[in-house]
């Protein structure tokens, strides 16, 4: 399954489809105008804060991704993405992620090594985080785009 709905582009439309002259629904001299609203709020991504250290590093214990600023500290890089085309090239390979459907022994969670914060105009934050083989998305688990690991290494 893909994730979709990362992007939610509408449109506010209010359709009069009866005025009070000459249409609508009339029965007896009772007028009844029918209206349609339809409204979605436009959501867009406006920036994304990539947090990331050497994919290599080892630690004692895995790192999820609540502790992860904590543990690794003064060790992490921090870019900020807020070109438009850059983050609609990040956008579109996580719009394009695969669910992980394997079924673990164990409530597997990415050893984090990069986390992602998605920010929207409706002051949402997406949160991603991830090591070389999984992506944790809002708690939901995905199997990792190498084309998107490769574009974090490289920062």
């Amino acid at each position: 399954m893909k994730i979709r709905g990362i992007f939610l582009i509408g449109i506010i439309s209010i359709k009069i489809l009866g005025t009070l002259s000459c249409s609508g629904n009339r029965e007896k001299n009772n007028f009844t105008p029918s209206f349609e609203i339809q409204f979605q709020k436009k959501d867009v991504v406006t920036k994304l804060e990539i947090k990331k250290v050497d994919f290599g590093i080892l630690t004692i214990a895995d790192v999820d991704c609540i502790d992860y600023e904590h543990i690794f500290n003064s060790d992490i890089d921090i870019y900020t993405v807020e070109n438009k085309d850059s983050i609609n090239l990040f956008m579109d390979i996580i719009g394009n992620l695969q669910r992980d459907t394997a079924k673990y022994d164990f409530d597997y969670s990415p050893d984090v090594r990069a986390k992602l914060l998605i920010y929207h105009n409706n002051n949402t934050i997406d949160t991603l985080c991830m090591d070389g083989w999984r992506i944790l998305l809002n708690q939901e688990l995905y199997i990792m785009d190498e084309k998107l690991l490769k574009m974090i290494e490289e920062l």
